[in-house]
């Protein structure tokens, strides 16, 4: 049992954050035969005191392995923090799972790719040494040596980062980001959690729910148009938006228009999903709702993966739509591939990275398989914390062709509970990055989300403070709560 006894502090989740690298359980609050409150977990027997103490030069951060004696502490220069763990700053949460990182990796040998960064977005470390004025290089050896991240990926997180801050400045900070929640799919991916409802059991609902989403666009149009400010870039997310019929798509993407005020050549994206949910009718209703980005997403072309998952396979279909989206207009295409689904070996997974090359699309994004909790396939347990190597032997790779086949990473995010510990990023033809998805990563631009279990993320102006509200993901539940307060006029 790992055992980190809390000590004038009850700082226990991100305690929790590291202890899911070493251990293979869940972490949770228990109590020492010291008395003190610990946070524990399964795997080999280790107890650490963790501590700290306000004192006049800032926060003392000691933790002591007791049975080694080897220890960690530094000096936080922050005021005033008590210990109140709401009020507990981020350079101290920092440097608690700093020091435990280090310790734990010491003991047992293990060494996560993301070292003691366990948060979602990685890259805005990478970013606070080169704004300070670190070049490339210097800004990956901080990485390593400061959080124990690995070489490969301290040096994408500082390309991802400086790739980032040069889309941003394209992105006027008045400006925001639209995202329209379509949760729905006609069937649940063994892997995933969402959507609430699958779409024929909702279907009968669907009219009251686009009704809902264009009563909920025109509040987010007024309130840009008050502001005098505009929307830079729109995003059709789901889920699969291409359950939909074409007729929906038309008018949906028609009531936007008329509803929120878009920047002229506004990046519109639509996320198909999964193709056998699209048809030439829908791509044409698309294309003449002005979408410029299409998502195709196959996750893996291999047959026997798809039937694992519970996934129709692509087959000639994806091949067909791209063709298609192309000679109707739409000038840019995205896929997503999965690394790590059960069962499917590396050759498999880079036959599937083959294919979506030979279809030459602008934006691949490359994802670790992330066991969702509540999701079918959580209940098998596959190796996520400590393991992984087979999907990190992927992600390697699949990053090698990419960067030989002319892409660039130019965003990056993790997920809880994913495979190796490892990360999802997308790569982009030059000049073909999609905005939103780095307005949406970056937590640098406003984003209004509309719809089911949609998160708007509002930049409070001359500050680094994000106003965040999440819609309802239950259908019926956001059509009770959320519609009837969107009445149009």
């Amino acid at each position: 049992m790992i055992s980190i006894l809390l000590d004038g502090h009850d700082l226990a989740d991100p305690l929790k954050e590291i202890l899911r690298l070493f251990s293979t359980g869940s972490a949770t609050l228990g109590v020492d035969p010291s008395g003190l409150p610990a946070v524990q977990a399964e795997g080999p027997s280790i107890r650490i005191s963790s501590s700290f103490r306000t004192t006049s030069s800032g926060c003392l951060v000691e933790m002591r392995d007791l049975e080694s004696g080897h220890f960690r502490q530094a000096t936080i220069p922050v005021a005033g923090t008590g210990t109140d763990p709401f009020r507990i700053p981020a350079p101290v949460r920092r440097e608690l799972k700093r020091q435990l990182y280090f310790l734990l990796s010491e003991r047992t040998g293990v060494r996560p790719p993301w070292g003691s960064l366990t948060g979602i977005r990685p890259t805005f470390v990478a970013e606070e040494y080169l704004t300070a004025g670190l070049s490339g290089v210097d800004a990956a050896h901080e990485l390593e040596r400061t959080y124990g991240v690995s070489a490969a990926k301290a040096a994408l997180a500082v390309r991802v980062a400086a790739a980032e801050a040069k889309l941003l400045a394209r992105f006027p900070e008045s400006d925001a980001a639209v995202y329209i929640s379509i949760p729905f799919c006609t069937t649940r991916c063994s892997y995933c959690s969402f959507p609430s409802d699958t779409f024929d059991r909702v279907r009968d609902r669907l009219p009251d729910y686009l009704d809902a989403l264009l009563r909920e666009a025109r509040r987010v149009g007024e309130e840009l148009s008050c502001q005098g400010r505009r929307a830079s870039c729109l995003y059709v997310g789901g889920g699969s938006p291409a359950v939909l019929s074409a007729r929906e798509i038309g008018s949906l993407l028609l009531g936007l228009r008329q509803r929120i005020p878009f920047r002229d050549g506004a990046e519109t994206t639509f996320e198909a999903g999964r193709c056998d949910d699209l048809d030439a009718d829908k791509i044409a209703a698309c294309a003449r709702g002005g979408v410029d980005r299409l998502c195709l997403n196959p996750q893996s072309t291999d047959a026997g993966t798809l039937a694992r998952i519970g996934r129709p396979a692509a087959g000639d279909r994806l091949g067909e739509w791209t063709a298609l989206a192309r000679s109707t207009g739409i000038s840019r295409l995205s896929m997503d591939l999965i690394a790590g689904l059960p069962g499917e070996e590396e050759p498999a997974f880079l036959r599937s990275l083959d294919d979506v090359l030979s279809l030459d699309p602008d934006n691949i994004t490359v994802h670790a398989l992330s066991i969702k909790r509540g999701s079918p396939l959580s209940s098998e347990r596959p190796d996520v914390g400590t393991g992984g190597a087979s999907a990190a032997r992927m992600v390697d790779a699949a990053h090698v062709r990419l960067d030989s086949a002319g892409f660039e990473p130019y965003y990056l995010y993790r997920q809880k509970e994913t495979v190796g510990g490892l990360e999802n990023t997308g790569f982009t033809r030059p000049g073909a990055a999609c905005l939103y998805n780095v307005a949406m990563m970056g937590d640098r631009r406003t984003v209004y989300g509309i719809g089911a279990g949609a998160t708007t993320k509002r930049i409070v102006p001359g500050s680094a403070r994000i106003e965040r509200r999440v819609s309802p993901s239950d259908l019926r539940t956001y059509l009770d709560r959320i519609a009837p307060t969107c009445a149009e006029g």
